[in-house]
């Protein structure tokens, strides 16, 4: 080891290792929003490639942590000033040297620039994390515990604070304030921070940055028949010079509103979304009185505003209908009837725009009555008596990970999901599920194809209509066929030009069904190619793993406690389990990333608290370590077996509190007791060994829960654990 150790304290680096968990929970969200919203307009196999950059660069941790050791005076104000240097470079990186394009030499040179950026980023703070927790190993080892559970307080606080910054200052602004509080007063940059995220929101600092990302001249498309052809419209919206109503953020992208010629159109993720005229109204006539429905022909998507009027006319004013994927809520002014409506929207932004800043864009139809902001199977989940109608109007549904195309939950159309809507419903109740564009590429027909196969194996009547150029199916169903029968017969009445009944899709090949534990619907698909393409890549960036980790073992044969393949195990373990309960809590707090949100909260917290019992764990006697974590890891999988979804909310929140104590404990103790164990001088090596093992883990997600399901993906961080604590000595070195 080189170089002098910096004069440290023990308030001085716990201070340090909760200043670190902060940084690295603050800025996860804004770094992970930035990555994916220039990703937008990729193919499935691009983007699920470029996820992989991120758990690459968080895997350098390991990297910061063999240098932190090698170099420890590199540690001090100087690292945290790379760190916000990395900060700089990834907003700029993302601005400018972004993922919209479909040049290859730019793409590379994007993903060589984020990678380097969100890279440095993660060995900065590995290096300091790892300074820290040396010389409390050298000095005090028997604060170790206590010290990793600060950190993992600081972490949680991070997490806790960083959807309220990206919400009210914007992704732009929080990396920017992030990089000068860094660069300027890093020993005090978390105080810094706030004032200048103030100052930001104040001056729309995140509005100037937008406007400074190519965009424009990066995505060429040929013509208005394009398949690209939403990355036409965008491209024409804004080339119209339009004024910008709205720029908002939320856990899920971006979403901005643009108003130009009289129309006002939205984007999604820098995507196009729909655009409408605000004095249009949904009564069939246009201003000028001609038929709404010759226009309607000659739009793209067809007919889809009239077989909607036909259907919800059919609703009675008593009736309680939920529909599900509202958007701009225009859709409810279709309701002439009155019924009493739930209007479920996901996505936070969008939402807050059509119901605070401009509801009279929608007839100010979105009131705290009806308006609910959730994802569609939890509000539909939550139901507590049945309904008359439930209207699935998914035609812009967009995952609500739009980075990771391959491993994208699509909980919407399980067949769990399916079931239970039909059992949501009164006896003559219907469910309406729509599915726009279908016939613009094979692969949009996956999802409708299998909600009709769904229908089918549950013994529910249905009937199919399609219509349109690029072919809207809607899907009427029930238990009850007398319940159908109204509303095939309003579709039936109607022109054939307008719609037809039945559908002849061109999904000919077999597919497995979406359920909860393989929810993965970009999955089914992709073609062999990419399919291979993408399990190759994940099983090489698993055995590039094991083999760097395996020359890292060779290389520390010198020490007393060769704990190399150990901690290597134990980042498997950890994140093994950890993105297995996000996989299964799905939607159980609102929408799935609130819930894997929440999720990482509990289990920071109750980590610490499993930190600060090292020292009692480590007196155990090896057979009593082992039944500790076997009863752990039982009451961790029993308890998620049973999750409530239905249940009241003080219902679902009690259980979550005691369901993720045990997980949250044994993630929390291991750690620090191979810290407490490990001889300080390989510390670089076993945190690095950590990482890679953490990669490891990301890479199997590809091999083992796209192709074969969430439970599968589970066995072996089971398994890894218990192989922890078998080959546990306890001896202190």
């Amino acid at each position: 080891m080189n170089g002098a150790w910096p004069r440290q304290s023990p308030s001085l680096a716990f201070l340090g290792l909760a200043g670190i968990g902060v940084a690295i929970g603050l800025m996860h969200l804004p770094l992970s929003l930035q990555l994916s919203i220039t990703m937008t307009y990729q193919t499935s196999t691009i983007r699920t490639l470029v996820m992989l950059l991120y758990p690459i660069a968080m895997a350098l941790t390991g990297l910061g942590a063999v240098l932190a050791m090698k170099r420890p005076g590199w540690a001090g104000p100087g690292i945290l000033r790379v760190a916000g240097m990395a900060l700089c470079v990834l907003l700029f990186a993302s601005l400018r040297l972004n993922f919209l394009t479909h040049n290859l030499t730019v793409l590379v040179g994007a993903w060589v620039a984020h990678l380097s950026a969100i890279g440095l980023w993660y060995v900065s703070l590995g290096a300091g994390q790892t300074v820290f927790l040396a010389w409390i190993r050298r000095s005090r080892p028997e604060l170790v515990g206590p010290a990793w559970g600060v950190h993992l307080v600081g972490l949680m606080v991070g997490y806790l604070l960083s959807e309220a910054s990206v919400v009210h200052v914007g992704a732009n602004a929080v990396l920017l304030g992030g990089a000068l509080a860094l660069m300027a007063l890093p020993r005090a940059s978390l105080l810094a921070l706030l004032p200048v995220l103030f100052l930001f929101r104040g001056l729309d600092v995140d509005v100037l940055l937008e406007d400074f990302r190519a965009f424009d001249d990066r995505m060429r498309v040929n013509d208005d028949s394009d398949p690209n052809w939403k990355s036409q419209r965008s491209r024409k919206v804004r080339k119209s010079a339009p004024e910008r109503e709205y720029l908002g953020w939320s856990r899920f992208g971006q979403v901005q509103v643009f108003e130009a010629n009289e129309r006002i159109a939205t984007h999604y993720n820098l995507k196009h979304q729909h655009e409408f005229r605000p004095t249009e109204r949904e009564s069939g006539k246009d201003d000028a009185g001609g038929s709404r429905a010759k226009r309607g022909r000659k739009r793209r998507g067809g007919q889809r505003t009239h077989i909607r009027q036909a259907l919800y006319a059919l609703f009675p004013p008593e009736a309680q209908v939920v529909m599900v994927g509202v958007g701009s809520g225009r859709s409810l002014l279709l309701l002439t009837q009155g019924p009493s409506i739930t209007a479920v929207e996901r996505d936070p932004a969008a939402a807050h725009f059509f119901a605070a800043v401009r509801p009279e864009l929608n007839g100010g139809v979105f009131t705290d009555g009806v308006l609910v902001v959730a994802d569609g199977r939890f509000a539909l989940e939550t139901l507590q008596e049945p309904v008359d109608g439930i209207i699935l109007e998914s035609s812009h549904y967009q995952p609500s990970q739009a980075l990771l195309p391959a491993t994208s939950t699509h909980y919407l159309h399980t067949e769990e999901a399916i079931e239970s809507y039909l059992n949501n419903l009164t006896p003559s109740g219907v469910l309406i599920a729509e599915f726009t564009r279908v016939g613009e590429a094979r692969s949009h027909q996956y999802v409708p194809v299998h909600v009709v196969a769904t229908l089918q194996k549950l013994g529910a009547s249905f009937t199919v209509f399609r219509s349109g150029t690029l072919e809207t199916v809607t899907i009427v169903a029930s238990y009850s066929e007398a319940a159908t029968e109204p509303f095939v017969a309003a579709l039936d009445r109607m022109d054939a030009e307008q719609v037809t009944k039945g559908w002849n899709p061109a999904w000919d090949r077999k597919q497995n069904a979406l359920t909860d534990d393989q929810p993965f619907a970009g999955w089914q698909t992709f073609d062999a190619r990419p399919r291979t393409f993408i399990l190759a890549s994940g099983g090489g960036l698993m055995l590039l793993t094991m083999l760097v980790a395996g020359v890292m073992r060779r290389r520390a044969r010198n020490h007393a406690w060769n704990a190399t393949t150990w901690f290597f195990v134990l980042g498997y373990a950890h994140t093994g389990l950890q993105l297995h309960a996000f996989h299964a809590w799905r939607t159980y707090f609102g929408d799935q990333l609130i819930t894997v949100l929440w999720l990482i909260v509990a289990f920071l917290a109750y980590g610490a608290v499993g930190s600060a019992l090292v020292e009692p764990i480590r007196a155990l006697s090896k057979r009593r370590q082992l039944l500790l974590t076997a009863l752990l890891l039982f009451a961790h999988v029993a308890l998620m077996a049973g999750l409530p979804f239905s249940s009241s909310a003080w219902i679902r929140w009690l259980y979550a509190a005691l369901a993720l104590l045990p997980g949250g404990l044994l993630m929390g103790f291991w750690l620090p007791l191979g810290l407490r164990r490990a001889d300080t001088g390989g510390l670089g090596v076993w945190l690095a060994a950590d990482a890679l093992g953490t990669l490891a883990g990301a890479g199997a997600i590809y091999l083992l829960m796209v192709p074969l399901g969430g439970t599968v993906y589970l066995i072996p961080a089971v398994l890894a654990y218990l192989w922890l604590a078998y080959r546990w000595t306890g001896t202190e070195q």
